[in-house]
């Protein structure tokens, strides 16, 4: 519901939460989404989408969500970076 409204902060609070009850590859997925919207209509967007692979790589580590698997590829392509680095 955060996600939606442009309430980025606040998401990332409910996420850190849910993430002390649940550490799943789930949550990392959100937090990668929350950094790649963080990234958008910024002067930092590198930063930003360095901290969305490193979520996904994470969340790979949990389990093989396609999810994970799509959003490292597309953020490391923006990024120019090899996905095996």
């Amino acid at each position: 519901l955060y996600f939606n409204h442009e309430e980025v902060g606040s998401s990332e609070e409910a996420v850190d939460s849910l993430t002390q009850v649940a550490d799943t590859a789930v949550m990392w997925i959100i937090r990668a989404l929350l950094s790649e919207k963080s990234s958008k209509g910024t002067t930092h967007a590198e930063k930003y989408l360095c901290k969305a692979s490193d979520a996904y790589r994470a969340s790979l580590k949990k389990s093989r969500h396609q999810a994970a698997l799509l959003g490292l590829s597309l953020t490391c392509r923006r990024l120019g970076l090899d996905t095996n680095a």
